[in-house]
């Protein structure tokens, strides 16, 4: 069971991620954020935070999957049921 510390924790990592693939601060992007309209994410980059988040977890997540993630929040709801699918 993912526990609320462990999303959190998943959330931080996610983000960074995010932050390092489009060169923005950590602390100007949120869960809320969406990934076209407010983080201006490019399908180049999409690919870059998917090999990211890869290497971050130690897991495949399918690029079809991680297209359909339209905010932060849907991106770490991905990698939360993904690590539980496979726990």
């Amino acid at each position: 069971m993912i526990t609320t510390m462990d999303r959190k924790e998943i959330e931080k990592k996610v983000i960074k991620s995010a932050s390092i693939v489009l060169k923005k601060d950590v602390s100007t992007i949120t869960e809320e954020a969406r990934f076209k309209e407010d983080l201006k994410i490019t399908s180049m980059k999409v690919v870059m935070l998917t090999a990211l988040l890869e290497d971050e977890f130690n897991k495949k997540f399918p690029m079809a999957r991680v297209l359909k993630n339209q905010t932060i929040r849907d991106c770490v709801d991905m990698v939360v049921e993904t690590l539980a699918a496979e726990a």
